[in-house]
């Protein structure tokens, strides 16, 4: 019998938004996170492509500080990132990864995908039992910044050591914040502004919502939105900012800021019933979901899936993942299981 290379203990999976990266850190062989790191938006499409990058770098390297470990390649990773399904994406993630040397074997995916793979939570992330399987009623929706769901076209095993590629994906939304993410805090931000100018125009309702944001964007006067937003380095996390205030006004009593979040619901649940319509699923579908808007609100998380049922979905279950992440570091633990095992076969 050959001796074989036993591969590292270490994993690493990232969760990469439009508003931050969470990096976690494990070690297969104790079961622990060994280090945890938050750092700015790793979204190529939103910051560029040196700043998402070096999000990432500082996210990593951040999470060895905090395991007291020096900076060094990890058997396996995972990178869930906002937008990475995208071919040119997915390139330049990868280049980067090669030229760092930060895993032995790496895979990249899009940032909602792995909520598929965070939703059996009695489970631990290392736990040898879990095969990594998805049922094709499986559905995902992220509801943060921006909003997308998916579901898997086929159902899917973890033995092929690749986690799905866009072909393998159906999704609705995430075309990003110009002409889609229906629902999300941009665009409840965004609703909030129309109506305090058509309020302003007396072309709309009266609504708390004046006030609310000319506080919330330190203006004196209601005309100076316009520099206040537009002349931001952000105006995408400016508007998005504005979403607790909706949700805060509209638990209040205001009419105007309660009629947002319903429309904004029913744009949401739109996302969701598209998927399922073509899955074609034979019985209930399950949807697993995430991004501070549903994770935060739960009337407004329970106003869209009575939504979804209205359109005539049933829903088996409900999963709200608050650490999507955890979806990563459990496909890397299974890849890494998978690779360790293939690698002691092909050496016996």
């Amino acid at each position: 019998m050959n001796k074989f290379r036993q591969l590292s203990p270490l994993v690493l999976s990232v969760d990469g938004g439009g508003t931050k990266t969470t990096v976690w850190l494990g070690d297969t062989n104790s079961g622990r996170i060994l280090g945890q790191a938050t750092s700015g938006s790793s979204n190529m499409s939103a910051v560029g492509e040196s700043t998402a990058l070096q999000s990432l770098s500082n996210g990593i390297s951040e999470a060895f500080a905090q395991a007291s470990m020096p900076l060094q390649s990890v058997s396996v990773a995972v990178l869930g990132m906002a937008g990475a399904d995208r071919v040119e994406e997915q390139s330049r993630l990868s280049k980067w990864m090669i030229s760092t040397g930060v895993a032995d074997h790496f895979s990249i995916t899009n940032d909602v995908l792995p909520l598929l793979f965070a939703t059996e939570e009695s489970r631990g992330w290392q736990d040898s039992t879990w095969t990594g399987s998805i049922q094709r009623s499986q559905i995902a929706l992220i509801c943060g910044t921006g909003s997308i769901a998916v579901a898997l076209k086929n159902s899917f095993d973890i033995q092929s050591q690749q986690i799905p590629t866009s072909a393998d994906i159906i999704r609705s939304g995430g075309w990003g914040y110009l002409f889609s993410d229906e629902g999300s805090a941009f665009a409840i931000g965004q609703a909030a502004l129309r109506a305090i100018t058509t309020c302003v125009d007396q072309r709309g309702p009266a609504t708390e919502l004046l006030e609310a944001i000319r506080i919330q964007l330190a203006v004196d006067d209601i005309r100076q939105l316009i520099p206040a937003v537009y002349a931001a380095p952000q105006p995408k996390a400016v508007i998005s900012s504005l979403a607790p205030i909706v949700f805060a006004t509209a638990h209040q009593g205001d009419v105007v800021a309660r009629r947002i979040l319903a429309d904004a619901s029913k744009q949401l649940a739109q996302l969701v019933a598209s998927v399922a319509a073509q899955l074609n699923a034979p019985s209930g579908i399950s949807i697993a979901l995430s991004g501070s808007v549903l994770v935060e609100n739960s009337e407004y998380r329970d106003s869209m899936l009575q939504d979804v049922r209205s359109g005539g979905y049933e829903i088996s279950d409900v999963h709200c993942i608050r650490q999507p992440v955890i979806g990563c570091i459990r496909l890397a633990a299974a890849i890494r299981r998978v690779r360790n095992a293939a690698s002691a076969g092909s050496n016996s």
